[in-house]
């Protein structure tokens, strides 16, 4: 879902006031959303871009992480917080400085082992209630948490305990989002998830490897799969499968060698009917890796006996992968990363 709060609606209309249109902040050589002029200094708000580490050069992010009065650093573990700004930093765009990726600033008054996540802003707010509901948060609660200079450069990533959030495991507006602390994993796949729909991305089909669709699980030989997603968007076209003629020396595929040898690194998701029954729906499974040897067709026993490669068969198989009820074809997926889009929002002049 996508709104901005009312009362940061009237805030950006008393920020937009006071911005100074020139020439040098029209520019914005890395087309992050933030003005060279602001990203070589300061905002016309007074904020120090270049003192947080900003670069015209380079693409920059920032996020305030604010707690519910539930909620709280001790519930955002330094893994999360590493695992997004890793993901960032390994995307596949392309800098004016001849790097590549995107500098993640965030904002949650933590110190990590790995770096500080500590601009000196994070912020507290209070969940409103919903009638009939109790506590139910909403972006409206964040209305009075930036402070004016940061208005139109930090994404808020509000934090709430999780009977504080109805519904999703996260919500987004244009500009910001919510995400249930969970007490565990979460902040890093739904943090993602979310910033892709405020960076333009929609929902994901289940093969698309990204944290818009069904995510991206690390292969391993002995089939048991890894108890964490990798954090990442659709980096290559993922080609079509023809549900009437599967290669399982093949399974999912990309144009390029290099988006083969990236799908190989996961594992390839397929919907069997293990029970052979057609009143209950096929059960997801994550048995192969997603580009190479694949028992498309599930005809392997669930503990591969007699060993998993015996059941790859070398002629094409016929089978309902995604498990639409239907043998005809999982429609192509196009890259991710090349589509989002920064700047969205009150982000920028």
């Amino acid at each position: 879902m996508q709104w901005i709060p009312r009362t940061l609606a009237a805030a950006l209309i008393a920020a937009s006031l006071t911005l100074i249109p020139t020439t040098a902040f029209a520019a914005d050589t890395d087309r992050d959303g933030l003005p060279d002029g602001w990203e070589r200094g300061s905002t016309p708000q007074g904020l120090k871009l270049k003192a947080l580490g900003a670069s015209p050069r380079h693409r920059d992010v920032f996020v305030e992480v604010s707690y519910s009065w539930r909620s709280g650093k001790a519930y955002l573990p330094c893994t999360e917080l590493d695992r997004i700004y890793r993901a960032f930093a390994r995307a596949p765009l392309a800098n004016p400085d001849g790097t590549t990726g995107v500098r993640l600033h965030i904002d949650a008054g933590k110190t990590c082992p790995s770096r500080k996540y500590d601009l000196g802003g994070s912020s507290r707010f209070t969940v409103s209630h919903k009638p009939g509901q109790g506590l139910c948060a909403n972006p409206n609660d964040l209305g009075n948490v930036l402070g004016a200079k940061r208005l139109n450069v930090f994404h808020i990533g509000a934090l709430v305990a999780p009977n504080e959030l109805c519904g999703p495991e996260g919500i987004a507006t244009q500009t910001d989002f919510i995400v249930k602390d969970s007490r565990g994993f979460e902040f890093g796949f739904v943090g993602l998830h979310e910033l892709g729909h405020i960076f333009g991305l929609t929902h994901a089909p289940y093969n698309a490897f990204s944290v818009m669709g069904g995510g991206l699980w690390p292969y391993a030989s002995s089939g048991s799969g890894s108890s964490m997603s990798s954090l990442d968007f659709t980096r290559f076209r993922i080609n079509a499968l023809d549900e009437t003629n599967l290669d399982e020396h093949v399974g999912y595929s990309t144009p390029s060698a290099a988006g083969n040898t990236w799908l190989s690194r996961w594992f390839g998701p397929q919907y069997c009917d293990t029970d052979n029954d057609p009143s209950t729906a096929p059960e997801r499974k994550s048995l192969g890796r997603a580009h190479g040897d694949i028992d498309l067709d599930c005809s392997g026993a669930p503990w591969w006996l007699p060993e998993y490669d015996q059941y790859i068969s070398d002629t094409p198989v016929s089978y309902d992968v995604n498990g639409d009820g239907v043998i005809g074809s999982v429609p192509a997926v196009p890259a991710e990363w090349p589509r989002v889009r920064f700047g969205l929002g009150r982000i920028g002049p």
